[in-house]
């Protein structure tokens, strides 16, 4: 076929130019160092796969346990001790929404 010139994949690096005899020879070399190296690389493909698809699967399934569940006062209702504490912070909420009751009419009038 005649001689061609290209950057021989050793050389890529430091983008060398070199003179190659393209002959049917050479292009089946090449294809078949080609086809050798991604027959090595499979295997190693296969199993980063089937380790990406277990990974996601279980991520899958935690993100759908994260789903909010329905929640109302009832399912709260004495989960706290009845204690001093208990009792201040329920007596500071009763007094911040009285606040925000008594803001909100002003607000409208």
């Amino acid at each position: 076929m005649g001689e061609g010139r290209f950057l021989s994949p050793k050389c890529w690096g430091s983008r060398l130019k070199a003179e190659v005899k393209w002959t049917g020879e050479y292009l089946l070399a090449e294809q078949v160092k080609k086809a050798d190296a991604v027959d090595g690389m499979l295997p190693t493909l296969e199993r980063r796969v089937e380790e990406l698809e277990k990974k996601f699967s279980e991520l899958s399934s935690q993100v759908l346990d994260l789903r909010r569940r329905k929640q109302d006062w009832r399912s709260t209702f004495g989960m706290l001790e009845e204690d001093e504490l208990t009792r201040e912070a329920e007596r500071l909420g009763r007094e911040y929404r009285k606040q925000q009751t008594f803001e909100k009419e002003i607000a409208d009038s």
